[in-house]
């Protein structure tokens, strides 16, 4: 059976895919790569884990934006976010852009799992 494009799937239906803890830990990893970031203190068997992990690739956003600037350049070419979603977000009136691009690399990072992991299991 062909997996659907993660593109297409909602983010519950993508974090359905990844509800293991297996799997929760190999997304702490890729972020904990990308983001350059530790992850050592999140739980993967937490009911709360994808909320406090979005809140930890936040504060580390706000860090990198406020401290580091050229970093965050390179944060989202390793991560792969699409430069004019990341556009489109930042320029966005009323809300919390670091929020909405914490989501978006969350989304990201958890569609890389979803293809590494649907892809060698039916390779």
């Amino acid at each position: 059976m062909a997996a659907a494009l993660p593109e297409s799937l909602s983010t519950q239906e993508i974090i359905r895919h990844l509800n293991t803890d297996a799997l929760r830990t190999q997304l702490l990893a890729q972020i904990s790569k990308d983001l350059m970031v530790s992850t050592s203190g999140l739980d993967v068997s937490l009911d709360s884990f994808f909320a406090d992990l979005t809140q930890l690739i936040q504060q580390r956003l706000v860090y990198v934006i406020e401290n580091q600037n050229t970093l965050f350049a390179q944060i989202i070419y390793q991560v792969d976010v699409n430069e004019a979603r990341i556009t489109r977000l930042l320029r966005q009136k009323d809300v919390n852009s670091t929020q909405l691009l914490a989501n978006e690399i969350l989304r990201r990072e958890m569609i890389k799992i979803y293809y590494r992991n649907t892809y060698r299991a039916g390779g």
